[in-house]
């Protein structure tokens, strides 16, 4: 008896509003209830699917610290491989906060390998919905955001009018449009949740290090043989004492800054109540 293929676990993340839950029932289809484990299992052409939709900051413009730490707790929970992530967003306006939320989200598992994808919602009155994507790419280039695929959907299908409801085909053509982005072989790189976790704990945990070790000395030291140089540098290259940004240099996380690197040179003002440190607790345990 041939075994059952790996479940595919997606994160679905973003602001509250954003139309998450939507998209997901428009995946798995009309029979989703709503539960308190976080996660929706459905299967497409064979292939099983686990959507998670880890709980927002309600009454925020912004990915506050709770949903970071919910979107960690998620992660933890997880058994199997994690295939994607999407971020969801609603349009048709882009809000001054969307590109702060990815940078957030792309500093903590911009290393993981695990493709972003991006859904775009609230795009019903959009003459044809897909074509948002091509008026509005250059912000998301300008701000440095950078997605394996996306699709422009609406999540709902609107009021009841002479017995149809007036969205009734913009919504048809969502759901397939979504089940076309998570079976994407182009987007299939899953990986591991224990490898997944396993890089955000050193992350946090040798990135608040890594400063400490440079100041010894200890990257550079004359008198270290070849198989200790030869470690040093691979952890430097797997990103094991702090993530490198694409100049080759570390992005070192310090406990005690206001700002944290999101991985691509630049760094993000940490938010009230520092959701690093949150996060932090929740992997390490401390």
């Amino acid at each position: 008896m041939a075994s059952e293929s790996p479940r595919r676990n997606i994160v679905v993340f973003g602001e509250a509003g954003a139309g998450k839950t939507s998209i997901i029932t428009m995946i798995a289809g009309s029979g989703v209830a709503e539960n308190d484990k976080n996660y929706y299992d459905t299967e497409i052409d064979g292939a099983r699917f686990r959507l998670w939709d880890p709980p927002s900051d309600k009454g925020t413009t912004g990915w506050g610290d709770n949903a970071v730490v919910g979107l960690c707790r998620v992660i933890q929970r997880m058994e199997g491989v994690v295939s994607l992530f999407i971020y969801c967003i609603r349009g048709p306006r882009i809000k001054d906060t969307t590109a702060e939320n990815y940078r957030l989200f792309h500093s903590m598992f911009s290393r993981s390998e695990v493709p972003i994808a991006l859904v775009v919602t609230g795009l019903e009155e959009e003459e044809p919905m897909h074509e948002w994507w091509q008026t509005n790419k250059v912000t998301f280039q300008k701000h440095k955001m950078i997605f394996a695929g996306h699709a422009c959907v609406t999540g709902t299908n609107g009021k009841l009018k002479d017995g149809k409801h007036i969205y009734e085909d913009e919504y048809a053509e969502s759901a397939k449009r979504l089940r076309k982005l998570i079976t994407d072989p182009n987007l299939n790189n899953p990986k591991t949740t224990m490898s997944v976790v396993a890089y955000i704990s050193n992350l946090l945990t040798k990135g608040f290090k890594s400063s400490e070790r440079k100041q010894s000395g200890e990257f550079e030291r004359p008198s270290d043989d070849k198989r200790n140089r030869g470690k040093v540098a691979h952890e430097s290259e797997m990103g094991m004492d702090g993530v490198r940004n694409e100049s080759g240099d570390h992005n070192v996380i310090n406990e005690d800054s206001d700002k944290i690197p999101d991985g691509s040179g630049e760094e993000i003002k940490r938010s009230a109540g520092g959701p690093w440190s949150k996060v932090k607790s929740v992997f390490c345990g401390r």
